[in-house]
């Protein structure tokens, strides 16, 4: 009985301690997000917040620049808006009642910052 408290107690202190080291650095650009090559950014920033989410204590440095976010569904809202085929294209994308694209998503994340 007393190892196995004696072993919870020494793991519990390890997590503990590993947390305390202090934050965790990221950069866009080791996931592939580079500002202003043109290229679609949305995946590689994407994969960085995952990455972000599961650490505790992350700091994501993005460099900076211009990112590219976009996927299929944004295009084709981007194109429909602006034609007018909402009406009023200057309050589309802040109307709730028509379809948005979120482009990234950040959610499940302890302690992240996010600098720029």
């Amino acid at each position: 009985m007393k190892t196995k408290r004696a072993a919870v107690i020494g793991l519990l202190l390890i997590t503990f301690n590993l947390n305390a080291a202090g934050p965790v650095y990221f950069t866009a650009a080791e996931f592939g997000a580079i500002p202003g090559d043109g290229l679609n950014d949305r995946s590689a920033l994407q994969e960085a917040l995952n990455r972000c989410a599961v650490t505790t204590d992350a700091v994501l440095t993005l460099a900076p620049g211009i990112y590219n976010i976009s996927t299929k569904a944004s295009l084709v809202l981007e194109e429909r808006g602006m034609s007018g085929l909402y009406g009023n294209r200057l309050n589309i994308l802040y109307t709730p009642e028509f379809s948005y694209d979120s482009g990234v998503t950040i959610r499940n994340t302890r302690g992240l910052t996010v600098e720029a």
